[in-house]
């Protein structure tokens, strides 16, 4: 301890450094910090989870509503907290499936078989 005391300009003046170079160039993040985050963001978005159960399928559709109810029983099934539809209908969007409108009401675009159609095992 007694070194580290004597070192503590040294050490101050290292840090401050560093600080400086971060502030002008900003931090470098490593791949694997960003797949690490990627991980993380996808473990902890519900309906990105629950969309990786959903079968996909080009030209498929969904009506909203049995999407919707098959996702709140996937969420209760799964323990997680629900969410309304529309904030549902925004995040299904933002994760790139679209929707639009038919004569028998909204229906998601390439999804083929919700998830709570597939077994729960």
């Amino acid at each position: 301890m007694l070194t580290l005391h004597k070192e503590m300009a040294g050490i101050l003046n290292m840090a401050l450094e560093a600080y400086g170079r971060v502030v002008t160039s900003g931090f470098a993040e490593p791949p694997s910090s960003i797949e690490a985050k990627k991980d993380w963001r996808k473990q902890s978005d519900a309906i990105a989870l629950w969309l990786a159960d959903c079968e996909l399928a080009d030209g498929a559709e969904l009506r909203a509503s049995v999407c919707f109810d098959a996702f709140r029983q996937w969420c209760e099934n799964a323990q997680l907290q629900k969410l309304t539809i529309k904030s549902f209908s925004q995040r299904v969007e933002r994760l790139g499936i679209s929707k639009r409108r038919t004569s028998e009401g909204i229906v998601y675009v390439g999804i083929k078989i919700a998830a709570a159609e597939v077994s729960f095992s």
